[in-house]
């Protein structure tokens, strides 16, 4: 099922947030002024974040719901996550670093099994010779590649992605890009991507505009275009 939602209230600082987000599948991608809460969002759903009025569900499943005394721990929901910056382990290399996830609980795969698969996959990403290398030796468009793949892994039932291609240049930044596309449409899973950039977002993607917490405005790129809330989303469609 590829339906999931979220509904996330709370005081963290400065920052008051009231947010629900609700998606049937496909990319819904957040944007927003720098403070405006959308990398919380991201944190909250992955479970890095706990102490909120939250209610968060998941093709059907509740990972967690503050009415109802659930929360289920980050590596229980099956949720892959991109962070700003990628969060490679600096001390594992890449097969290291893709295979993590699948020795945690709840799957528990051995070693052997664990780094299979994770070969396996890097061939799929075309990244199969970087299987080796350590994660100071790679690339920007590289560790991008590889942090999508240790997400992927898991074959989370949400996938997060937050500025997923902020650190590239722009030359790899274009070809990321593409690559990054391709891998979501083929992969069929739900995503929540963060980003500054309108050219990372396809036309038919549902996009959510919050500012200060709050959710201000959401449609398509061209239906946000048509009559623009502020500034920043007028800012934000001309980059």
């Amino acid at each position: 099922m590829k339906h999931w939602m979220a509904t996330i209230r709370g005081q963290l600082g400065r920052l008051n947030l009231d947010v629900t987000l609700e998606s049937k599948g496909g990319v819904l991608a957040l944007i927003g002024p720098n403070g405006s809460g959308k990398t919380t969002v991201l944190r909250a759903i992955a479970g890095a974040i706990s102490g909120l009025d939250a209610e968060i569900e998941v093709g059907g499943e509740v990972l967690e719901s503050h009415r109802k005394g659930i929360w289920m721990e980050p590596e229980q929901r099956q949720l892959g996550y991109v962070p700003q910056g990628y969060g490679l382990f600096e001390n594992l290399n890449v097969l290291e670093n893709v295979a993590f996830g699948l020795g945690l609980a709840p799957r528990k795969m051995n070693r052997k099994d664990s780094h299979e698969r994770a070969r396996k996959l890097l061939a799929e990403m075309g990244i199969a010779e970087l299987e080796g290398r350590q994660v100071k030796r790679l690339s920007g468009g590289e560790k991008q590649r590889v942090a999508l793949a240790r997400a992927l892994i898991i074959e989370p039932r949400l996938l997060l992605l937050d500025e997923p291609l902020a650190a590239l240049d722009v030359e790899t930044r274009k070809t990321t890009r593409e690559f990054l596309k391709s891998r979501l449409s083929a992969q069929e899973r739900p995503v929540l991507m963060v980003t500054h950039d309108s050219r990372d977002i396809d036309p038919e993607a549902h996009v959510v505009v919050l500012d200060k917490g709050r959710v201000v405005q959401n449609g398509t790129l061209e239906e946000l275009g048509a009559a623009p809330c502020n500034g920043f989303v007028r800012a934000f469609l001309d980059p």
